[in-house]
C-alpha cells in the first residue's frame, strides 16, 4: 500500500531528524514526499512541512520557505487550521531572524488567533512568548512583559512545566535588558 508506505517513510524521516541526522532524514521525506505526490495532495502535506524544517535546521531559509510556502497553500485548501497556524508561525520564525519585525508580528499574531479559536493552549502560550520577543528586540518591555506574563499564566494553568521554565526565563531576560539585575535573577532562578 503506498499511502503506509510514504507515512512510513516520513515516519522513519521523523525518528532520524529527532536523532540529529538531518541528511538521513532528507532522504526519507524526500522519497515519502516522492510516493505522495502520486497519491493525493493532502497525503504531501507531512513530508513537504518536514523537508521545510529540515531545510530550516540546515539554515537554508529560502527552501525552507518555499516548502513552508507549499504546506501552507495545501493546509489551507483542506481547512486544517492547525496546520495553518504552524505555518504561519513559521514565516513569523523566519521573518523575525531576518529583522523584520512588522512581519513576523503579522505571522505570529495570525498564528496566535488561530490557537485561540481552537482553544489549544500549549500553542497559544508559545505564540505569546514569539510576540514578546518581537516586542523585546524593538525595547517595548512593558509590552514584551504583558506577553511574557499571559503565556506564563496559561502554561501554569495547563502545567506545562518546560513552557513555565521558558516563560520565565524569557521574563528574566526582559529585566536584564531593562538593567533591573534583581528581579532578572530573581526570575532566572525560578527557571531553574
Amino acid at each position: 500500500n503506498k499511502d503506509g508506505l510514504a507515512r512510513g517513510l516520513n515516519n522513519i524521516g521523523i525518528i532520524y531528524e529527532y536523532k540529529g541526522e538531518t541528511d538521513i532524514a532528507l532522504d526519507y521525506y524526500e522519497r515519502s514526499l516522492k510516493i505522495a505526490e502520486n497519491l493525493n495532495e493532502k497525503r504531501m502535506l507531512a513530508p513537504i512541512s518536514n523537508l521545510g524544517d529540515i531545510y530550516f535546521t540546515k539554515r537554508d531559509i529560502s527552501k525552507a520557505f518555499d516548502y513552508f510556502k507549499r504546506a501552507l497553500k495545501i493546509s489551507e485548501k483542506f481547512g486544517q487550521k492547525q496546520s495553518i497556524g504552524h505555518h504561519l508561525n513559521k514565516f513569523g520564525i523566519i521573518y523575525s531572524d531576518k529583522g523584520d519585525y512588522d512581519l513576523a508580528l503579522n505571522y505570529y499574531e495570525r498564528s496566535l488567533t488561530i490557537a485561540e479559536e481552537l482553544s489549544n493552549k500549549f500553542h497559544i502560550g508559545w505564540h505569546l512568548v514569539s510576540i514578546g520577543y518581537i516586542y523585546l528586540r524593538r525595547s517595548e518591555y512593558d509590552r514584551a512583559l504583558k506577553y511574557f506574563d499571559k503565556s506564563l499564566k496559561i502554561r501554569e494553568e495547563i502545567n506545562h512545566k518546560q513552557g513555565i521554565g521558558f516563560s520565565l526565563n524569557s521574563i528574566g531576560v526582559l529585566y536584564y535588558y531593562k538593567g533591573d539585575y534583581e528581579k532578572a535573577v530573581k526570575y532566572l532562578k525560578k527557571f531553574f
